[in-house]
């Protein structure tokens, strides 16, 4: 398997990780932000991640650890009965869509598309500690959110709080908008001591992060 990423973004931290976990080989091939080439050529379209597994290009995180999940014997990335997927699939939702005020408003900070105020850098703070309340309440019952081994859920909301939980690795630090998130984006250790040590240990999985 080759895997097509831009090594910081959320989405590609999320399936590395699932890649990890799962035990699955792959190479990384890094793609710069200007030349989208391979990606359109594996996959018809520019975004990243692109996992190409026996010459056929997968896109879209949710995609691929759907897809990984199918290929990987044993997986437990997914739940096999439909009320399992019905809740995987709220918690899936809520990371991908849910967090327009508190995550996708601290990326748009960082790429220019919102001033960097100290009212919205409250507002989005505000907003990031009420969109993780439900992960903490879920974690003080059982290990990972829906029981006691991670399933694609839980590498979605971790992928997502990536830049939030005070991981300092030599890779996260080398990115441009480190110090930004560090400085104000950091949850709490008081307020959220269980997300932020979940999260942790499922971005270990990531070659990138942990490596």
């Amino acid at each position: 398997m080759q895997l097509l990423t831009l090594q910081p973004s959320p989405n590609n931290v999320k399936v590395r990780a699932a890649l990890g976990y799962l035990g699955i080989p792959y190479d990384e091939l890094p793609q710069r932000p200007d030349d989208r080439s391979a990606l359109l050529a594996a996959s018809n379209q520019p975004y990243t991640p692109v996992l190409v597994n026996d010459g056929v290009g997968v896109f879209d995180s949710g995609a691929i650890l759907r897809h990984l999940h199918a290929v990987k014997p044993g997986s437990t990335l997914f739940p096999q009965d439909t009320d399992g997927m019905r809740k995987l699939e709220a918690w899936e939702a809520g990371a991908r869509y849910g967090v327009k005020d508190s995550v996708g408003n601290v990326f748009a900070m960082i790429f220019g598309r919102q001033e960097q105020t100290e009212e919205n850098i409250a507002a989005a703070s505000q907003a990031l500690l009420r969109d993780t309340a439900p992960l903490e309440a879920a974690l003080a019952k059982r290990p990972y959110l829906m029981g006691d081994t991670p399933n694609a859920a839980d590498f979605t909301w971790a992928g997502v709080l990536t830049y939030h939980v005070g991981l300092d690795t030599p890779a996260l630090r080398n990115t441009p908008f480190f110090d930004f998130m560090s400085t104000h984006f950091t949850l709490s250790e008081t307020e959220r001591p269980l997300v932020r040590a979940w999260a942790s240990r499922l971005l270990q999985f990531d070659a990138w992060i942990g490596g």
